[in-house]
């Protein structure tokens, strides 16, 4: 029984990745839009009793290549996150590094393709476990934040997907080392460094917003 089950689960297996491997090369050829779900099965060399068996429509099969995608991303920088005053850039590295190595699912997404856009479930997550992550962080460290975590959090993410989005789609040379090292400067050392200014150089006046325009942090 138990040989039957396995040989079952790696038909599955196959079957389920043979379709997303399909919809992500048409979607590459010929657009998401255009792509039809007899393209897809054609292309996979499936019947569509198989697709339907899995997947309820393409939308369907497009956000489990995004989910997969999450998931195994997660499961390979949750245990590189920092948790001290010490930054070597691991999680960003080992996210493109992955972005490298699965190049064109990640130009699928970043391209906008689904409706509603598979992207914005793949920034939900990954702010989520940013969230988690720079709070574990902070608590290590015995700091309070001087901005919300979920701010932090966001402006992190939309940072990245910014630069995913500039590299990949744009076919850019750089290799995922240092596109990752070039980040996690500005990173560490902010804004004022990475456009040359002087230490103190820049300062801010607040005046402009008023005290009301002031978010506590907890």
């Amino acid at each position: 029984m138990t040989d039957c089950v396995s040989k079952v689960d790696r038909r599955v297996r196959r079957s389920t990745a043979a379709l997303q491997h399909a919809l992500v090369e048409l979607t590459l050829e010929k657009g998401y839009s255009a792509t039809t779900i007899d393209d897809i099965t054609n292309r996979a060399d499936v019947a569509r009793a198989t697709f339907y068996a899995h997947y309820t429509d393409k939308q369907a099969l497009l956000t489990s290549i995004a989910t997969d995608l999450t998931d195994d991303m997660t499961i390979r920088f949750g245990p590189r996150a920092p948790m001290s005053s010490t930054t070597r850039g691991e999680v960003a590295l080992e996210m493109f590094r992955h972005a490298e190595t699965n190049r064109d699912i990640y130009r699928v997404l970043l391209g906008g393709a689904g409706d509603p856009p598979v992207l914005h479930a793949y920034v939900d997550a990954l702010a989520k476990a940013a969230e988690v992550i720079f709070a574990a962080r902070a608590k290590s460290l015995k700091v309070t934040p001087r901005l919300p975590v979920e701010f932090l959090a966001r402006m992190w993410v939309g940072q990245h997907v910014a630069l995913l989005s500039w590299w990949l789609l744009g076919d850019l040379p750089y290799t995922a080392e240092q596109v990752a090292l070039m980040r996690t400067k500005y990173h560490v050392n902010g804004a004022e460094w990475a456009h040359g200014a002087a230490p103190g150089q820049w300062v801010f006046d607040a005046s402009l917003y008023g005290p009301d325009a002031e978010v506590p942090v907890s």
